[in-house]
């Protein structure tokens, strides 16, 4: 039963995260993908306990990129313990310390509970959800959905990145599918996985076998219902895409600072030694554009843009984190590599990591292309072929379950606590966008009282504290020209 229930949560999840907005929040888009990435985790990490305590015995898998990404989310949290000047920021900020860790742990859960059964779901549901993404962006080109520079899944250009991935999978699906055997097959002619491994020796017999194979074979294609839904989805998403690549490089050019920029504030924070090891702090990229901006910017076109991130992904979290980051991310590039030259099985999964990986060198990240930049390494992890595949450290519980139970409180109350702390600081986005909303229907005292309550729930970001000043200046000056202040207004003083 819970394993069932731990599947249908994962389904659920891969399902919404790039369509999941709400308008309760200032940050529609960014701040729910990060809830919801938090939420899965916390309820995916409270039923594999569950199963764990139900079986008697803890099982930990081991996968190709969690050294990596274990030592990522290490760095990040220690930057942000000792570099970071306000640690609530770096928490509750999408992208920041917090969405780091999560989707560590988002990694580390599919790899411990996903088959490799599941993974072609997983692929098809994030299929349609770029079918529905693109026509999401067609109807916001036609004019039939307000016009507007966010789709589901956030700002322009991720969106594109997110579509671009999705198409390369599809095209090298529709590849595999048309020209090749699936996963695990083989036949007379064709050389099998264990013959893949290329050597000055073999691999012009290899060469010349397979394409003496897919020569043959392509006299007698046939094109299945799901091969024809592959090539309606790439067409679709690769057409959407060139749109939005068209309007970004036309009449909606977005704000990104120019490479060459980022790179010369990444080599000014790596200067000192401080910042080389743990970088200027997650979430804190503007105070490292400020002091190593060069002067040649001042000549640019975006001279008067103060810019919160770096150009791309990986300039953004070595600027943060320090150069150890940058590092961990080349060998988490490195392996992927080595496994598609090792095999072709789930060449469609693995291209489109590495594609999403080399793309987010020159390009920025949001909350979409990070959770689908982790589901693909939670994949691509697992494979029959790895040599780290059936290696897995098992420890056995007494068999007294409820000595199993007591063992879990700690881990219980580490749920519990997250859980409260993240249900706070939501709480309180949701009464700072209320406030937000009084303020512009000029309903000031409202407003005040609002801005207030969100204070006492997350007292630690100075954007609830400024805002409030700027609200309690406002309300004085409305009243310091009213000569007789009545009882109810009297009330509303700051």
């Amino acid at each position: 039963m819970i394993t069932q229930l731990l599947t249908f949560i994962t389904y659920l999840f891969i399902f919404l995260f790039p369509l999941f907005s709400l308008p309760f929040t200032a940050d529609s888009y960014e701040y729910n993908k990060m809830t919801i990435l938090v939420g899965f985790d916390l309820t995916f990490l409270f039923l594999l306990t569950l199963k764990w305590i139900r079986e008697g015995k803890i099982t930990v898998r081991r996968s190709l990129f969690d050294i990596p990404l274990f030592l990522i989310a290490g760095i990040t949290l220690i930057s942000t313990l000792f570099q970071s000047p306000n640690v609530t920021v770096a928490l509750t900020t999408p992208l920041g310390t917090s969405t780091i860790i999560a989707g560590f742990f988002l990694y580390f859960l599919l790899t411990q509970t996903v088959q490799d059964s599941h993974k072609k779901t997983f692929l098809f549901i994030l299929t349609i959800d770029s079918i529905l993404i693109s026509f999401y962006t067609l109807l916001l080109y036609l004019g039939i959905l307000p016009q507007s520079l966010f789709t589901p899944a956030g700002s322009l250009p991720p969106t594109a990145i997110f579509l671009g991935i999705m198409a390369v999978y599809l095209f090298a699906r529709i590849l595999q599918d048309t020209f090749m055997l699936s996963a695990g097959d083989t036949k007379e002619g064709l050389p099998n996985e264990a013959s893949l491994a290329l050597s000055p020796t073999n691999s012009g017999a290899i060469l010349k076998r397979s394409l003496g194979y897919l020569s043959g074979r392509t006299r007698e294609l046939k094109f299945d219902h799901l091969t024809i839904f592959h090539i309606f989805s790439f067409l679709l998403t690769t057409g959407t895409t060139l749109l939005i690549i068209f309007h970004l490089f036309t009449d909606q050019k977005p704000s990104i600072l120019p490479i060459q920029f980022g790179w010369a504030i990444l080599l000014e924070v790596l200067k000192n030694i401080r910042t080389l090891s743990l970088g200027i702090g997650p979430t804190n990229f503007m105070t490292a554009f400020t002091l190593g901006k060069p002067a040649l910017i001042n000549t640019s076109s975006v001279w008067n843009i103060i810019f919160t991130t770096s150009s791309s992904f990986l300039f953004t979290l070595v600027s943060e984190t320090g150069l150890f980051t940058g590092i961990l991310y080349i060998v988490i590039l490195i392996k992927s590599i080595k496994r598609i030259i090792k095999s072709t099985s789930h060449f469609p999964l693995i291209i489109s990591l590495i594609t999403l990986l080399l793309a987010l060198i020159f390009l920025p990240a949001n909350m979409t292309v990070f959770i689908l930049l982790m589901i693909l390494l939670a994949l691509a992890s697992n494979q029959p072929f790895d040599s780290a595949q059936g290696k897995q450290l098992t420890m056995h519980l007494t068999q007294w379950t409820v000595v199993n139970y007591l063992l879990f409180i700690p881990i219980g109350l580490g749920i519990g606590l997250a859980a409260y702390l993240a249900g706070r600081a939501y709480s309180a986005e949701v009464v700072f966008k209320q406030s937000l909303d009084h303020l512009v229907n000029n309903q000031g005292s409202a407003a005040y009282a609002l801005q207030k309550s969100a204070i006492a729930l997350n007292p630690y970001l100075d954007r609830y504290h400024l805002a409030f000043s700027k609200t309690n200046l406002a309300l004085a000056h409305a009243l310091s020209g009213k000569k007789n202040l009545s009882d109810a207004e009297k009330q509303t003083l700051p």
